[in-house]
């Protein structure tokens, strides 16, 4: 298992993130088509699954406003992405 990396996460990385986060909360991202929506760091596009793979290797907290933005209902569960 490889060690997180030193460095805190960028803080583009942080807000492409933020707003996949949102994205997802308010159901515009669909397993069956999770190629839309994308979201963009420094002019790039990104699908969500790409967004939260670049962020794997971090071991920041997530920023406060994720935390207070949304919540995960009770008894919902999350799968990894591989």
């Amino acid at each position: 298992m490889s060690e997180p990396p030193s460095d805190p996460i960028p803080s583009e990385l942080s807000q492409a993130f933020y707003e996949a986060a949102l994205l997802c909360h308010d159901g515009l991202w669909s397993p069956a088509h999770p190629e839309y929506p994308t979201v963009r760091v420094k002019g790039k596009a990104y699908t969500i699954r790409e967004i939260c793979r670049l962020v794997t290797g971090f071991s920041d907290d997530l920023p406060n406003e994720v935390l207070v933005s949304w919540s995960v209902p009770s008894g919902a569960t999350c799968t990894p992405i591989s």
